[in-house]
């Protein structure tokens, strides 16, 4: 199960569940701070598997999990929905091509100051992301000169030889090849 906060005043939250009070979801809705249902989001057929992981960065909320279609759209296992606080979209200009070839468990944002461009760090129990072989645990653009929105982030070569299941990151807004550190927990127990 995920929750993150879309306002002051409504929380999204994911899982497993088909249903919330008797009203259909796909396994992701948005209520208010009491519980409430709000009806005018997340009201298409969602996720087709377990949402995992709810990320809210800037204007956008980023799922993670075991799903492979998101609102009819082949979506593997990552998508961006467009936040408009009590209601919210998906994102096509977000293309993950193939994405992750497992579920994705976590998400964390990094900021480049020196570049301009942002990243997702994502962790899971997958072995590629579009192709590429990564090891549990991949940065994918969100906003570079260098790659396009969802494309993998071919400097940041990090693997573990297990699942990662938390990403925390020392400072969000210094770039992650300079002095931050990121912390991840998982089921591992060799990394590089």
């Amino acid at each position: 199960a995920a929750s993150q906060f879309s306002s002051s005043t409504e929380i999204i939250i994911g899982g497993e569940f088909t249903a919330y009070n008797g009203v259909n979801r796909g396994r992701i809705a948005q209520i208010t701070s009491s519980g409430t249902l709000n009806n005018s989001s997340f009201n298409s057929s969602g996720a087709n598997g377990t949402v995992y992981t709810i990320f809210n960065y800037s204007d956008y909320i980023y799922l993670g999990g075991a799903f492979t279609s998101f609102n009819g759209s082949t979506k593997n296992r990552l998508v961006r929905l467009r936040n408009y606080g009590s209601s919210s979209s998906l994102d096509t200009s977000f293309n993950v091509g193939s994405g992750p070839n497992g579920p994705v468990f976590c998400i964390s944002a990094r900021t480049s100051w020196s570049s301009s461009s942002f990243s997702l760090i994502v962790g899971g129990a997958f072995t590629e992301y579009d192709g590429y072989i990564r090891g549990n645990i991949a940065a994918i653009s969100i906003s570079s000169f260098s790659y396009p929105s969802g494309s993998l982030d071919l400097s940041f070569d990090v693997w573990t030889d297990g699942p990662v299941l938390s990403i925390a990151d020392e400072n969000p807004q210094a770039y992650y090849l300079s002095s931050s550190n990121i912390y991840i927990a998982g089921v591992y127990r060799d990394w590089e």
